[in-house]
């Protein structure tokens, strides 16, 4: 019995003709072929797939080429700036054996060139991306001598029945695009035979897969069509556990791959096929993420929120409820400033030029909610962290700044030090010389430390803020002083007055500092989210515009009035000055009305005996009174009791 076993034979570089066996398919790239017998569709990105489609139906998947929409006699492969890998893959299984590949190459930069490979598959499952389900039978030495037309032939060392076939085009970066042209690709093999042993053809259907030690796991289906015998086993047991059945348990953090094995028998080829299962670290919040990620390629469980900051493109900033900030990268994303994202999702760690980026696993977080993000200011960049989505505030820059993406210029901070921006991304417009605040991102290359500009607005020193504030009544009096900025602590003064039912409320005039136009001021106790403006202890003093309290259901003016039908009544009360308004320093008062009893209670009376009864300061009867002023009437007594 003849019989092809699996091996990683070297392979040369040829010029010339491939060797004598039949001709299966012959690709040919190029405007001229693309007639009513022969298709392929048109393609201008070199990120994108296109479909070849032979005489006889057959199609072929082309990937990360360019035909320039059918406008050149070739398709190209390779990108400017960027490492990338070109593939042609076969959509369908070759029933015969493929012995060789020849590539006909008219222009190419070899230096850029890593590697030509052929690789074959027994099963892709729908899936041609799973680099496991693929063994190189034909690897072309990595360095060549010249730039001029090359005819590369791929010889297959292992060559089978019934297989899917890639050729892979690896590309370093370079310093344009189309590193490497192709114009014609052909495919040599002969019959397979009734005699030949055929793959084992058994492959699973995932070739990864994450979790924790609290989610636990189960492992990929095993595809087994031939229905073939199989052993598992673990590369690490103390990771995960599998057992005789395939099915595996999760022991511990760490990588484990699972393997399943088929033996060589007089119809099958041995079969080998594989998967990992990651098993990641859970943080509960942004100091057990920083902690988890320790290496390029660690993946974490995110089990926690973080709100999204910022977008632009793959850029996606985001920071904890205490502003922590973390960058992900991942493009495709529809997130919007605000999106809370919700835990229990995975990521890996994978920073660039010192810059620390995470990249979501799998599909994007789902948004909880959305929110309000309110950037911090900083007058310091040396107390920005990385990725912190924020404003300088007093920068001045001598020059006109740029707008074009990758332009390096300087600043100088308040304190007369110069500082780094760079234009990570283009911006709109440009800023003459003078100073301002820079809403944007703190970043880095590699020792460099930058900030990348988002938008600019002219610096106005913040207004002062008064040391004390008087509120006054007719018949009380009292002052309040300001906490100072970053402080932990917020005292809360109470004012006790008199008002009886007859009036509708209870009002108090506000004594406005000087140089301020109003109070603002909202009800604690409304409706209203209060939630967007409180801050995080030890958070500098922001500034936000009057239009959002407004907006939101707050009241501007110097009055307050307490509403006669309850018996508390707090309020957040907030400096304003122009068009802004003082979000961190608050002056939380709560007022205690006490009532007439005698003005709501008229006739109320009870035998000695009775059981209490409880009536509101209205007169109302109240079965369960709870939280408030009530009249209590016992043994013929009425007295008013706090609940």
């Amino acid at each position: 019995m003849k019989k092809f076993l699996l091996s990683l034979a070297s392979v040369a570089l040829l010029t010339g003709s491939a060797s004598a066996a039949d001709l299966l398919f012959d690709l040919k790239f190029g405007k001229e072929h693309n007639v009513d017998e022969l298709f392929y569709a048109g393609n201008s990105k070199y990120t994108e797939t296109f479909t070849y489609t032979t005489t006889d139906n057959e199609t072929f998947s082309v990937s990360n080429f360019n035909n320039n929409n059918n406008g050149w006699d070739f398709i190209k492969c390779g990108r400017k700036n960027f490492d990338s890998v070109g593939y042609i893959t076969t959509d369908f299984m070759v029933a015969d054996q493929v012995t060789s590949i020849e590539l006909t190459i008219p222009a190419w930069t070899p230096d850029k060139v890593n590697s030509i490979m052929l690789q074959t598959a027994t099963s892709i499952d729908g899936d041609a991306n799973d680099e496991t389900r693929w063994l190189t039978v034909a690897t072309p030495p990595a360095t060549y001598d010249d730039e001029t037309a090359k005819t590369v032939t791929l010889n297959n060392s292992a060559p089978a029945a019934n297989c899917y076939y890639r050729i892979a085009f690896d590309c370093a970066s370079g310093s344009r695009n189309g590193l490497v042209s192709l114009s014609e690709v052909k495919y040599y093999g002969e019959s397979a035979g009734e005699d030949v042993q055929k793959p084992a053809g058994f492959s699973f259907t995932q070739s990864k897969i994450y979790t924790t030690t609290k989610l636990g796991t189960t492992a990929p289906e095993l595809s087994n069509p031939n229905n073939v015998a199989v052993t598992y086993s673990s590369s690490d047991p103390t990771v995960v556990e599998v057992a005789a059945d395939g099915t595996i348990k999760v022991k511990g953090e760490g990588t484990a791959e699972i393997t399943a094995t088929s033996e060589e028998s007089a119809e099958y080829l041995a079969g080998s096929a594989k998967y990992s299962v990651v098993v990641a670290p859970e943080a509960l919040n942004h100091d057990e993420f920083m902690a988890a990620s320790k290496e390029s390629g660690d993946v974490i469980y995110v089990n926690f929120y973080y709100t999204v900051a910022y977008v632009n493109g793959s850029y996606i900033y985001a920071a904890s409820i205490y502003d922590d900030p973390v960058l992900f990268f991942n493009s495709g994303s529809t997130y919007e400033p605000g999106d809370m994202l919700k835990a229990g999702y995975f990521v890996e760690f994978s920073p660039f030029n010192n810059l620390p980026e995470w990249k979501f696993i799998g599909d994007f977080p789902e948004v909880f909610m959305n929110d309000i993000y309110t950037p911090q200011k900083f007058t310091s960049a040396d107390e920005v962290p990385l990725n912190q989505v924020c404003y300088l505030a007093n920068v001045t820059f001598n020059e006109e700044t740029p707008t074009e993406k990758g332009k390096t210029f300087k600043g100088i901070m308040a304190d007369g030090s110069e500082f780094t921006f760079y234009t990570q991304w283009a911006l709109d417009d440009a800023v003459a010389p003078g100073t301002y605040n820079v809403y944007g991102a703190m970043g880095c290359y590699k020792t460099t430390i930058e900030f990348f500009p988002i938008s600019y607005e002219v610096y106005e020193a913040d207004p002062e803020i008064p040391t004390s504030l008087n509120i006054t009544s007719d018949a009380n009096e009292m002052s309040y002083e300001f906490k100072p900025a970053g402080s932990d602590e917020m005292p809360y003064p109470t004012l006790s007055v008199t008002a009886t039912t007859d009036k509708e409320s209870a009002t108090f005039e506000i004594e406005v500092p000087e140089g301020w136009t109003t109070f603002a001021y909202m009800p604690l106790n409304s409706d209203v989210d209060i939630e967007p403006l409180r801050r995080a202890p030890g958070i500098n003093i922001e500034w936000i515009p009057v239009e959002y309290l407004t907006a939101e259901g707050y009241v501007t003016g110097n009055e307050l009035k307490i509403p006669s039908n309850i018996s508390e009544y707090q309020n957040a009360l907030y400096l304003v000055k122009g068009t802004q308004v003082c979000s961190n320093v608050p002056i939380v008062y709560t007022f205690n009305v006490a009532y007439d009893i005698n003005s709501g209670v008229d006739g109320i009376n009870a035998a000695d005996d009775a059981e209490a009864v409880y009536y509101n300061l209205s007169g109302a009867k109240v079965a369960n009174p709870e939280n408030g002023v009530f009249i209590k009437v016992a043994g013929g007594k009425a007295e008013k009791v706090v609940l």
